[in-house]
């Protein structure tokens, strides 16, 4: 699963961000999965706990799915984020992140993500699921915060996500990425972040009506496993 990158960078994914948070603390490295403030991100000294009913389902998402049997994995804030720790693509773009701050969650169960015509939009962070097996959910997990803002604009069918995503106490990142489903807007997507340039990934993702209100979700990295990104628009 190392090979995804995360939009947010998750941003966007940080998608956003296509961005991959490759530095982890506690947990293990066998697990596939980002911005609150400081004050609200776990740290690497704790034991963390979550409670499996918090996350809401995502958009779309199937009944069925896979049970999270292994790995596992929590994120360092001050690792910084994938390939372009510790620098800001400032130039990409010039995104307010006026998102709410959440923290993460950790559940055990993963739907399937059955994509969906992207629709433009600003979109703000509003859960992250880290996956996990129930004990390391139970035992190990620490919370992080995470704060990401998308702005999502989409020609014929692809995606242009200009992302602004800040990772517990981490500096800014600003991202540019393209979005690409596969036929008929089914899942995974291909994206690729343009600035600054990065490899493509492929990436499960869902968008769909959900209360009135459009969502995206997207299966992301998240230290050295893997989360449940979901971005409501505004």
């Amino acid at each position: 699963m190392a090979h995804r990158r995360s939009l947010l960078g998750l941003g966007f994914f940080s998608l956003v961000a296509a961005v991959a948070v490759t530095q982890a603390c506690g947990g293990t490295s066998d697990g596939v999965g980002p911005a609150t403030p400081s004050s609200e991100a776990g740290t690497g000294d704790e034991t963390g706990s979550t409670d499996q009913d918090a996350a809401p389902p995502p958009a779309d998402a199937a009944a069925d799915g896979e049970t999270i049997s292994d790995g596992g994995s929590n994120i360092d804030p001050d690792a910084g984020i994938g390939d372009d720790a510790g620098i800001d693509g400032g130039p990409c773009n010039t995104v307010a992140n006026t998102a709410t701050p959440v923290t993460s969650t950790c559940v055990s169960f993963a739907p399937v993500l059955g994509g969906g015509t992207l629709v433009a939009g600003t979109y703000f962070l509003t859960h992250v699921a880290a996956l996990a097996p129930q004990n390391f959910c139970q035992t190990k997990f620490v919370p992080t915060g995470f704060k990401e803002t998308i702005d999502l604009t989409v020609a014929a069918g692809v995606g242009t996500a200009e992302t602004v995503t800040t990772i517990g106490g981490g500096a800014t990142r600003h991202r540019t990425t393209t979005l690409t489903p596969a036929a008929t807007d089914k899942s995974p997507l291909q994206a690729a972040s343009v600035c600054p340039v990065g490899a493509p990934a492929s990436v499960p993702y869902a968008t769909n009506l959900v209360a009135g209100k459009q969502e995206l979700v997207m299966r992301l990295p998240y230290g050295k496993g893997e989360a449940l990104y979901r971005y409501e628009k505004q």
